[in-house]
């Protein structure tokens, strides 16, 4: 449900940041907040009602769908011209779809290198060791942030 409730923003991300980009968050704040507050009276009344911890979260999946739905809606009624289905221009699709697969590619290989390290030192030494690794790590990287600041 928590993967639901995330991944159903993705599917209007592109409208929010048309009305952000045109300078128009008062609206998403509104709709959000009227959303908000009905979904806080839902679970309020789920909870007294149902006791039931899934109804409470389909609550909160649903305020998300809705949200997102209302925002939609009216972003397509703001900005008619960009919704406009006959104004269609055509492009390369090609490069693009290289620049995603090397981004992506990039990532995986990010992740491969910067955080494998800790279940290797768990694999090969212990767990204790990980955890000295980890404090090590941190305390390092706080002092280096202020250096940072100071310099």
């Amino acid at each position: 449900m928590f993967l639901i409730n995330t991944t159903a923003s993705y599917f209007v991300a592109h409208k929010n940041a048309l009305l952000s980009a045109s300078q128009e968050q008062r609206i998403q704040k509104l709709v959000t907040l009227t959303v908000n507050l009905l979904l806080q009276g839902i679970h309020i009344l789920v909870l007294l009602v149902w006791r039931n911890y899934y109804a409470y979260l389909g609550a909160t999946v649903l305020s998300t769908v809705v949200t997102n739905i209302l925002l939609g809606i009216i972003c397509k009624k703001i900005h008619k011209d960009v919704f406009n289905e006959s104004f269609v221009i055509e492009f390369d699709k090609k490069p693009i779809k290289q620049r995603v697969i090397s981004t992506f590619l990039y990532k995986i290989g990010a992740v491969l290198i910067n955080n494998t390290d800790n279940i290797l030192i768990s694999i090969l030494v212990s767990t204790v060791a990980v955890g000295y690794y980890s404090n090590y790590f941190t305390v390092i990287g706080a002092a280096q942030a202020f250096i940072a600041i100071i310099s």
